[in-house]
């Protein structure tokens, strides 16, 4: 018994978790996370409904030919089967030539709403179509298989929210519910069209769930493949990311960069060891993130002790005054580092480019002459500030 309310409560437990993600899936996810995931979407659905056009046309086909062997339809069957049959291909052949026209237009999501609503508007015709079908068939044969095979494309092939789902739906069993009263059909019947629906709702949104689950693991990889575990800042891989994602915001602008490295690194973990040299390249990860919480800023863990800093919109007087800023506030929080050749604290090296940025190139090039103000830094005896600007002026 207790392992019977075991599983009972482990089940309810799961439905609830799918119930959950299906009404409430955009709770705490970020707008670019959203925005991911309903592109990933709208792509599916598209994608979905290329595959059911090739599978619903060949379906039909296959019916009208028994059909016209059978002559299931008597002394009009020839006609009603090539009848039928056009109106699909035209159907279909018009539905084509929209998905193509609006996935070469859509590649951002300029017409996502568009894809919404013609999804949706697809959907429902085709419901509309293929209750034809089932009307024909029920009067003919008393069968419902035809409204099994709507119920089957309803719940299998839309990727569609709970808000999308419930109106389609709701439509489509109405338009039945009428269309079986108008025909007589037995009560059964029209029982059995209601638990077909309901069932093919319930099937929907279990789709729906295990789409978002895939979704949502996937944006959980990618963001953990994008950070760095010591430091929660970027890693390179990320920082990649970051300048795909923002060539274009960047494009025109003036952009700071500068390279963050902590002094006599190697001395620290050597006199206190990794696990504190850890510690250390954390506390000076969280006090960087903390120092440009307010302002548009890239973070990266560039590669052992170096944070990589970009900064949109500082110029170079600007960036260097931030920079120092900087190097004055960390040491300042007089971190113990009593081996250390220069003073008895953690002190960091910083170097500085700034330059418009117009091409991806540009920004990687601006990089490498941040890295090379860091070389001078460095070589000028650290615990400082240097601008690679500052030392193209002096040559």
């Amino acid at each position: 018994m207790r392992e019977f309310i075991a599983i009972f409560k482990e089940l309810l437990h799961s439905a609830q978790s799918a119930l959950a993600r299906v009404f409430h899936w955009r709770r705490g996810l970020s707008p670019q996370d959203m925005e991911q995931i309903q592109q990933q979407r709208m792509a599916a659905n598209l994608n979905r409904i290329m595959l059911s056009n090739v599978l619903l046309i060949l379906f039909q086909t296959m019916n009208l030919a028994v059909d016209l062997l059978t002559k299931a339809h008597g002394s009009y069957g020839i006609y009603f089967n090539i009848g039928a049959l056009c109106i699909i291909a035209v159907c279909l052949l018009a539905t084509h030539w929209v998905l193509v026209i609006l996935r070469d237009k859509s590649a951002q999501g300029v017409y996502r709403r568009s894809k919404r609503w013609f999804i949706l508007l697809y959907y429902f015709l085709i419901s509309i179509l293929i209750l034809g079908f089932s009307v024909v068939d029920l009067i003919e044969r008393n069968s419902l298989n035809n409204f099994w095979a709507l119920v089957v494309y309803l719940g299998v092939f839309p990727v569609l929210e709970a808000r999308e789902a419930a109106p389609l739906f709701g439509l489509s069993l109405s338009f039945q519910l009428v269309v079986l009263l108008l025909a007589h059909a037995p009560a059964n019947h029209l029982q059995q069209c209601v638990m077909l629906m309901m069932s093919a709702f319930v099937v929907n949104q279990v789709f729906f769930s295990s789409f978002l689950s895939t979704q949502l693991s996937r944006i959980q990889l990618e963001a953990v493949s994008h950070v760095d575990y010591l430091t929660d800042l970027l890693n390179r891989r990320g920082m990649s990311n970051w300048m795909e994602t923002h060539k274009e915001d960047l494009r025109g602008r003036q952009v700071a960069c500068g390279f963050i490295d902590i002094d006599y690194f190697k001395v620290y973990n050597d006199a206190y060891g990794h696990l504190e040299g850890d510690d250390c390249l954390k506390k000076i990860s969280d006090m960087v993130k903390a120092f440009f919480a307010k302002e548009e800023t890239m973070i990266c863990r560039y590669g052992g002790e170096e944070i990589l800093v970009i900064l949109p919109g500082l110029d170079y007087v600007q960036a260097g005054r931030r920079f120092d800023a900087l190097r004055a506030a960390i040491r300042k929080a007089d971190i113990p580092f009593q081996a250390s050749p220069l003073l008895d604290s953690v002190t960091v090296s910083i170097g500085y480019a700034t330059q418009s940025v117009f091409e991806p190139g540009e920004l990687r090039d601006l990089i490498r002459r941040a890295d090379d103000a860091l070389y001078t830094a460095k070589k000028g005896g650290r615990n400082r500030v240097e601008g690679y600007v500052r030392q193209e002026m002096a040559s």
